[in-house]
């Protein structure tokens, strides 16, 4: 890693310990409208002071240093509007979607979800069985009762399944192959386990991905490792079960609370806009519908009614907002599927909603969350702008890399040697137990083995000879006195002394298109170092900071838990 690397990671990663709360705490310093507290300081060194090495003092002032740093480069933004953004406030937006949905789901569905030792023990019974299991699904229970009835009058499963599951979602026939207790979600898991063999059972719901129909063809019995090996694996599998459980629970009673409603010509609408006929080529030549209309804008999808100041509605203008913000899209040819992926987008709504109504966005932690996200992405924007875009790569920098580098790039031209074969290991490392007590390899022979013949050569490079080629980045590596070996090498098994070698660096132009490519993106990194360097000095003297010192001597090093000193 590099010290750009080091120091652009630093400034983002900085701001994952900013979550806590630090009102009331004094200040260690300011910069501009900005202020870094005590309490922030020991909350980024809790977690980063292994990245500061050095003596207590010298540690600690190195990382007030990245965080005034930061805090600089946030100030200006800041006085140079960037803060106020229109694609500023709009990821502002989508990330207090995303943090006040990710809260509220937090608060109902905890990660320390009880699991017993019975049920572990229960689901390792289950697991003892697989099943041969094929599926047909349906995004809407219409499409399910009749793949039923198809069924039903005794037309072929495989047939049915290739008929109404969508192309690669499902294997051909709805074949799933043998299956263990924990593969599928709820219901469907204890369908596979219970259901009766070769009928087909269903439809069954899965809220919020649609119907299914099952068939068991057979069932057989699993080789299983003892209890006591897989319990943990298995106690989380069961944890994640359970967590999902409850998450689509949330789902349920914010559809229920909200009186959710699709409307009925919500999903034609949107489907429509996806199969209209393309009316613009773009750029790439890949089409695209035009822009909706205000009217086709205002279209309502969906309502929902959560009491005053709680109703609403989902329209095809804001389906089409999402959509171009990077939402993933709903298969484009399936009818009923456009029903789910409503539903879905208005659920995400409505855990922003509930959020808010019970104020998480007032709590400290989470506003920071946000504020720190939003942080990030200023600083990504003004690092973008400020160096990747403006970073010229100069020859003298591309030198710089190459002259960093050229240790690495000798090529070996040739290698004085000195070499003996012998016909077993043990020997072979027998003769290198006593070469390396002795100047040479010859010198070690005469004094414990003098039957043994030392061969001493130049070779040369590149050459012919299989062995010395396949041996080049071996000897090339080896520094002269030192050993290769014991090698197996024909019938026996050779050791080798370097005793000189010539090795030269290539110039620039010689190097491979990848080493040069190598040495240029270095080169590029070199530049983008000089110009954050250069900014970060211009926001020293813009912004200069006021630190109160005897306030950062006074805290403790390293920062344990909670604030405490460590170990």
């Amino acid at each position: 890693m590099t010290a750009l690397d080091r120091r652009l990671a630093l400034l983002s990663a900085l701001a994952l310990a900013l979550a806590g709360c630090s009102q009331g705490s004094p200040v260690l310093a300011r910069i501009g409208s900005r202020t870094i507290t005590v309490a922030e300081f020991t909350d980024v060194a809790r977690g980063a002071g292994g990245r500061y090495p050095g003596s207590p003092d010298s540690a600690k002032a190195m990382l007030l240093e990245d965080l005034i740093r930061r805090s600089q480069m946030l100030e200006r933004a800041w006085r140079s509007g960037l803060l106020v953004d229109s694609l500023v406030r709009r990821y502002r937006r989508n990330v207090e979607g995303e943090v006040l949905a990710a809260a509220l789901v937090e608060r109902e569905v905890p990660r320390d979800v009880p699991v017993t030792d019975a049920e572990v023990a229960q689901f390792y019974e289950w697991r003892k069985t697989s099943a041969h299991v094929q599926a047909i699904y349906a995004s809407d229970r219409g499409m399910a009762e009749q793949a039923m009835r198809d069924l039903e009058r005794g037309e072929d499963f495989a047939a049915v399944a290739d008929h109404y599951n969508q192309q690669g979602m499902i294997p051909r026939g709805g074949d799933l192959g043998f299956l263990t207790p924990g593969t599928l979600v709820n219901p469907l898991d204890g369908y596979v386990r219970d259901a009766p063999l070769g009928r087909p059972v269903g439809p069954i719901e899965v809220h919020g991905q649609g119907w299914f129909i099952l068939r068991v063809m057979e069932r057989r019995r699993e080789a299983q490792e003892p209890l006591a090996l897989q319990q943990a694996n298995l106690r989380a599998m069961l944890q994640q079960r359970k967590q999902r459980a409850l998450a689509m629970r949330v789902f349920e009673n914010l559809r229920e609370a909200y009186r959710l409603e699709v409307d009925p010509e919500g999903p034609r609408t949107l489907f429509a806009r996806f199969n209209t006929p393309p009316l613009i080529e773009g750029m790439g030549g890949e089409s695209a519908p035009p822009p909706p209309s205000p009217g086709e804008r205002a279209r309502v999808l969906a309502r929902y009614d959560g009491g005053e100041g709680y109703r609403g509605v989902y329209t095809l203008g804001d389906a089409v907002d999402e959509l171009d913000q990077g939402a993933d899209p709903p298969p484009a040819k399936m009818l009923p599927a456009f029903q789910i992926w409503i539903e879905s987008r208005v659920l995400q709504r409505l855990l922003v909603l509930e959020a808010r109504r019970r104020h998480l966005h007032q709590e400290p932690a989470i506003a920071r969350r946000i504020e720190n996200r939003v942080d990030d992405y200023v600083l990504d924007s003004i690092y973008q702008a400020e160096v990747l875009t403006r970073a010229e790569t100069t020859d003298d920098e591309v030198r710089a890399a190459y002259e960093r580098q050229s240790p690495s790039l000798a090529e070996l031209g040739g290698a004085h040697v000195m070499h003996l074969t012998v016909p077993d290991s043990a020997l072979a490392e027998m003769v290198i137990q006593h070469a390396r007590a002795a100047p040479t390899l010859r010198d070690a022979i005469l004094h414990s083995s003098p039957g043994i013949q030392v061969h001493e050569e130049d070779v040369r490079y590149p050459t012919t000879d299989s062995l010395w080629s396949g041996l080049r980045p071996a000897l090339a590596a080896t520094e002269p006195g030192a050993y290769v070996g014991p090698l197996p090498a024909g019938k026996g098994w050779i050791v080798i002394q370097v005793i000189s070698k010539q090795q030269e660096i290539p110039p620039f132009e010689k190097l491979t298109p990848v080493l040069q490519h190598n040495l240029r993106a270095e080169a590029a990194q070199l530049a983008q170092e000089r110009l954050l360097g250069r900014l970060l000095d211009s926001l020293r003297r813009a912004l200069p900071p006021w630190v109160d010192r005897a306030q950062l001597k006074r805290i403790p090093w390293p920062v344990g838990a909670e604030g405490a000193p460590g170990a």
